[in-house]
């Protein structure tokens, strides 16, 4: 074990270590409160007791305990007690009493007082009671206990003078201990500063955060998004934003917000540009611009030196009808939303490049030879019909003259 400050949790998965109650029980997520009465209502006292508490190290000095629980009214109240021992265990408790904790040997904490130092002298064990009292209807409760053990106080931040093991080393240290319980909420805060801005850990009662973070990064929020899939859409708005105006940006933009799949496809796009590669076949992956005809031709007349290539200003570009075009396919599903198609066109024209066209053509099911014929992606086959059409194929007559009306050199 470390010789170093820590801290221990005692509620763990809903399990107290060596849980005693008496009047008091535990709800499934281990939160301790007052006892239903028999006749109606909520017991009016309740106490329990925890422990041995044990980091494995002689005489620890236990410094301080916090209580995250509830004090619900000005009738219900919370006092918590603290005994150390190195062997023996805590002395007795005393169920049906007034003060069941009236032992001297227990340490009494202020009441409703749900942070501070732990009194006791240093010790190997340490034990720890409550006591809860309410007016019949309400109860206290006490959802987790914290013990931080081995102080770890201002006085680090002091000259070293002040640090020898003396008893003015003592009274210090608690002295900066009020100091640390108001400003340390203060330090947890920038301390859990970043964790504001991962979307993940933001707040949970936070919607308005989350918007602010979108509005950060110039991310639309969508309405219809929940707020697990607004956390986990903002995480990679960062990396979506490095995307825009490209092919596969838009097509993930089109999936975000209107919830469609998609084809993009550019104007002049089935063959490459001179692209020297595994992919490079002059006609098939690849085509020359078009330009016009330059000095040297083949076929024609070529006189060296006379020849010339074309001017700087003549270097071939693509036709001006297909430069800066693009057509958006959405795909027609039984789960496409029926404003699918408006929500795609409202996409695009917010996320194209601002120098270009498109067009966004909603795809049906259907099979068109030519125009779409990929079975399962974009053409589907329909089921066999309910009602039976038709004849069977024995008793079927297929359309056109009769054979007798073939002529004799067609048959043969």
């Amino acid at each position: 074990m470390s010789e170093g400050p820590g801290y221990l949790h005692l509620n763990r998965g809903g399990e107290w270590p060596s849980l005693e109650a008496h009047d008091v029980v535990a709800d499934p997520e281990g939160s301790l409160r007052l006892a239903a009465a028999a006749t109606g209502g909520r017991e009016t006292r309740g106490w329990f007791r925890l422990g041995p508490v044990d980091v494995q190290t002689p005489a620890t000095p236990w410094f301080r305990l916090r209580a995250d629980g509830e004090i619900v009214t000005s009738a219900t109240h919370i006092q918590l007690f603290t005994f150390t021992s190195d062997a023996e265990g805590p002395p007795d408790v005393l169920p049906e009493a007034d003060e069941p904790f009236a032992d001297s040997r227990w340490a009494a904490l202020p009441r409703n007082r749900l942070d501070a130092l732990i009194p006791n002298a240093p010790s190997r064990l340490l034990w720890i009671g409550g006591l809860l009292r309410g007016d019949g209807t309400d109860s206290p409760v006490v959802h987790q206990m914290r013990v931080d053990y081995r102080r770890d106080t201002y006085l680090q931040y002091l000259p070293a003078v002040f640090g020898r093991p003396d008893q003015q080393r003592e009274f210090l240290e608690r002295l900066l201990s009020l100091h640390e319980s108001v400003l340390g909420e203060v330090e947890q805060a920038i301390v859990d500063l970043p964790l504001l801005f991962d979307p993940e850990c933001s707040p949970d009662d936070a919607d308005s955060w989350l918007s602010w973070l979108c509005g950060w990064l110039a991310f639309e929020r969508s309405e219809s998004w929940s707020e697990a899939s607004a956390r986990r859409h903002l995480s990679e708005a960062f990396a979506l934003s490095a995307r825009r105006g490209t092919i596969d940006g838009l097509r993930r933009y089109l999936k975000l917000y209107a919830g469609v799949e998609s084809r993009i496809e550019e104007a002049g796009s089935p063959h490459g540009y001179w692209l020297l590669g595994p992919a490079s076949a002059l006609g098939f992956g690849t085509v020359l611009a078009p330009g016009p005809l330059q000095g040297a031709v083949l076929g024609s007349s070529a006189t060296l030196d006379e020849s010339r290539l074309g001017q700087e200003d003549e270097r071939p570009s693509l036709d001006d009808e297909d430069a800066h075009r693009f057509c958006v396919y959405v795909y027609r599903t039984p789960f496409t939303p029926r404003d699918a198609l408006a929500r795609a066109q409202a996409v695009v024209e917010r996320e194209k490049p601002a120098h270009t066209s498109c067009r966004v053509q909603m795809v049906e099911a259907r099979l068109r030879v030519g125009v779409q014929a990929r079975v399962g992606i974009d053409a589907v086959v329909a089921e066999a019909p309910r009602v039976r059409v038709g004849r069977p194929l024995d008793e079927a007559v297929l359309s056109g003259p009769a054979p007798s009306a073939i002529p004799e050199e067609a048959q043969r």
